[in-house]
């Protein structure tokens, strides 16, 4: 669910519904086209060295196509399907009063979040963040998530929505990939999708847009004939970057309206939001 790192391909296929690997031609506008700040992060061994902070603008059209063309569904985990969006809240205060920080409201939280999320803890903090920090802090807020995952339910529309997509729908968030599977299994979600992608790296924190072209690459879907429905500015970023179609969830971690200022349509329920999409 949450990483440093802008791009990092995911490769590993643990046992989803995936159809023979081919390589179509995915449309790749260039992501930092649509921000006034440039974001430039170094590997050295799996650590971020430097990060600067984006503000998101509002997104290009994403291609020539209409609606009408979109064959694809690619859904967002947490806080659009998963409706965790007080656990997280509350797991983000125990890692933010663990630095020295002040607990947040969910309505600053939606208000105030964005990625990559070791600007958004410094901006809560006020001072710069390090990557061995945010680690411990990524984890301190992961271990408090888990204790109160059981607890969370689907989006009170979830299951309507998905059922009345006519077309193929795949899952794809940026939690991690080994605790993700289980949950939307348990759920009994997973023969719906024809994929299901989580992070599959220790740490994360970071951009939406590269785990979207691998993982349509993976199911050999072309960006066009996709729409993605998701609850945050990064969602929408990540949609255009590869030509694909998005509608926005108003229930989730962002304020309706910074998601009205992206310019895709945004939805108050997920019913609504397949709606938009089948248009």
């Amino acid at each position: 669910m949450r990483q440093v790192g802008a791009a990092i391909a995911i490769i590993s296929q643990a046992g989803i519904f995936q159809p023979a690997p081919r390589r179509p031609s995915i449309l790749r506008c260039c992501i930092l086209s649509m921000s006034r700040a440039v974001t430039k992060v170094a590997f050295h061994r799996g650590r971020t060295h430097s990060v600067t902070s984006v503000t998101p603008t509002a997104v290009p059209p994403a291609t020539a196509t209409t609606l009408s063309d979109v064959k694809h569904l690619v859904w967002d985990w947490n806080g659009t399907l998963l409706n965790d969006l007080g656990l997280v809240v509350a797991s983000t205060n125990v890692a933010l009063t663990s630095s020295g920080g002040q607990p947040v409201t969910e309505d600053e939280h939606r208000r105030d979040f964005r990625r990559p999320i070791i600007d958004y803890y410094g901006s809560l903090l006020g001072r710069t963040v390090e990557p061995e920090e945010f680690a411990r802090m990524d984890t301190i807020f992961h271990d408090e998530y888990r204790i109160g995952l059981l607890q969370v339910d689907l989006a009170a529309d979830a299951r309507d929505a998905i059922a009345t997509w006519t077309g193929t729908q795949s899952l794809l968030s940026m939690w991690f990939h080994h605790e993700l599977v289980p949950t939307v299994d348990r759920f009994g979600l997973t023969p719906h999708f024809a994929r299901v992608d989580g992070l599959r790296d220790p740490i994360g924190g970071g951009f939406k847009a590269g785990h979207l072209a691998a993982h349509l690459t993976e199911l050999g879907v072309e960006g066009a004939e996709t729409v993605l429905i998701g609850d945050s500015v990064d969602d929408a970023h990540a949609a255009a970057s590869v030509g694909a179609h998005c509608v926005l969830y108003a229930g989730g971690f962002t304020d309706p309206v910074k998601l009205r200022e992206v310019g895709v349509p945004v939805a108050g329920t997920l019913l609504e939001a397949i709606a938009l999409a089948s248009r």
